[in-house]
């Protein structure tokens, strides 16, 4: 009996000393995001005719706002809320490989900058990403999906270059 009840106080410290890699992200963090993607598609002139390929990068609007990583809805998961200054709301399902937080895929509004305009139009893609814990932040590295139309282009997002730094709020 004495045995078991030590084999049960070692298998309780053990458990009692795993880290809830989930509860690690958990908090309230201000953010900012910002990069760059490069599209891949067909530019033709204003009447629609001359037509040739073409690969072009463009700027993220940059967003700034509050994240909240909460517990999700089954147990393992989280939510990752994003309260973007002048944007929409976003929210992210979320879970944890290993030491990475990997958001699941939503489709949003995302604003590009046109050329060297400040103000960006917005464009329906699909974000998803992945975020490192490091001491107070989490540094996020998204990537953008989807299709794009605009002044004579129609193509696709071929590869992003964004981040999302989020820094716990204390």
């Amino acid at each position: 009996m004495k045995r078991i009840l030590i084999i049960a106080a070692a298998l309780l410290m053990v458990c009692a000393c795993a880290k809830d890699v989930p509860g690690q992200y958990r908090g309230d963090y201000t953010f900012k995001t910002g990069g760059s993607i490069d599209l891949a598609g067909v530019v033709s002139d204003c009447m629609g005719f001359v037509k040739k390929d073409t690969v072009m990068t463009r700027r993220l609007v940059p967003e700034s706002g509050q994240m909240h990583i909460l517990a999700g809805d089954q147990a393992g998961t989280l939510k990752v809320t994003m309260n973007i200054l002048g944007g929409d709301p976003v929210v992210f399902d979320a879970q944890v490989d290993g030491t990475t937080l990997l958001l699941l895929p939503v489709r949003r509004i995302v604003p590009l900058r046109q050329l060297n305009e400040d103000l960006g139009i917005g464009y329906d893609l699909t974000v998803c990403g992945s975020g490192v814990r490091y001491e107070n932040m989490v540094v996020f590295q998204l990537e953008y999906t989807g299709d794009i139309s605009f002044d004579g282009f129609e193509g696709k997002v071929l590869r992003s270059r964004a981040n999302c730094i989020a820094t716990r709020n204390e």
